[in-house]
């Protein structure tokens, strides 16, 4: 399984866009298919988040991000970096949080939120 977790800098600060739902913060994708990691990821992203097209988020993954594995969940997070005007206004449920949220998904626990 696989998710992606974009970030962003604003007034010197590092911020991460999590979905919350039932009171947990996640990354946005994680679903498993038939695909590798990395599509199966960019076509959960852009079901739950239209934010860019495919073969945008695509670009940004290959050379915006940074490739987590956290074994204990057998998880893969893509980190990618984008700019923040892209995602200004959010749709319920997303937002932008700084530092690391205290009920984050089980399945984070292990990422490293620094850049």
């Amino acid at each position: 399984m696989a998710g992606i977790l974009l970030w962003t800098r604003k007034d010197g600060q590092t911020l991460h866009l999590f979905r919350k739902i039932q009171g947990k913060f996640r990354d946005i994708g994680g679903k498993l298919t038939s695909m590798d990691e990395m599509d199966s990821a960019i076509a959960a992203f852009c079901k739950e988040l239209p934010l860019f097209t495919p073969e945008v988020l695509y670009w940004h993954i290959v050379n915006c991000s940074h490739l987590q594995y956290i074994q204990r969940s057998n998880y893969f997070v893509f980190r990618v970096w984008c700019d923040p005007s892209v995602v200004s206004v959010l749709p319920d449920g997303y937002q932008w949080r700084r530092g690391r949220p205290y009920k984050l998904h089980s399945r984070l626990r292990g990422v490293l939120m620094d850049d």
